[in-house]
């Protein structure tokens, strides 16, 4: 078994538990509106669904490439790197001098307020997020394939 098979299985088993869970939220978040009776618009629902997926695996992805740069088990990294988005979204949102960051961080586009204003998703912070997550899992590839095992 090559080293990329490995980095490869642990990155599949990632997405797996990704849309495991986003099943569930879409299956119980079905039944919730239709046991309520609310009407919602299934597009940008689902588009709100999309983002949110998405915006877990960029996260996933960046998390994936720094921990392939740790030497130890960095469990909080990603709740770590999590927050500290989702805090600069919320610092975009309140300054307007700072705006742009809302732009790199995956909120920018997993905004629900936005996606049902317009109907959606914002496409330059998707962009940015897609490439993001590229990056992070080049990394991951790249540094697992050569990291001294200990």
């Amino acid at each position: 078994v090559s080293r990329a098979q490995v980095v490869l299985e642990k990155l599949l088993f990632s997405v797996f538990h990704i849309l495991v869970v986003n099943a569930a939220a879409v299956l119980f978040s079905s039944i919730a509106i239709a046991a309520i009776d609310v009407r919602a618009e299934a597009g940008k629902i689902a588009l709100i669904f999309l983002s949110n997926f998405i915006m877990q695996l960029e996260i996933m992805a960046i998390c994936f490439g720094i921990s392939a740069c740790l030497n130890k088990n960095a469990i909080g990294i990603g709740i770590g790197v999590a927050f500290g988005l989702y805090f600069l979204n919320i610092l975009a949102n309140l300054e307007e001098s700072i705006e742009f960051i809302g732009k790199i961080t995956p909120f920018g586009y997993a905004n629900s307020g936005y996606i049902i204003e317009h109907g959606k998703i914002d496409v330059l912070p998707l962009v940015i997020g897609i490439v993001l997550m590229g990056l992070g899992v080049a990394l991951a590839f790249a540094r697992y394939t050569k990291k001294d095992i200990k």
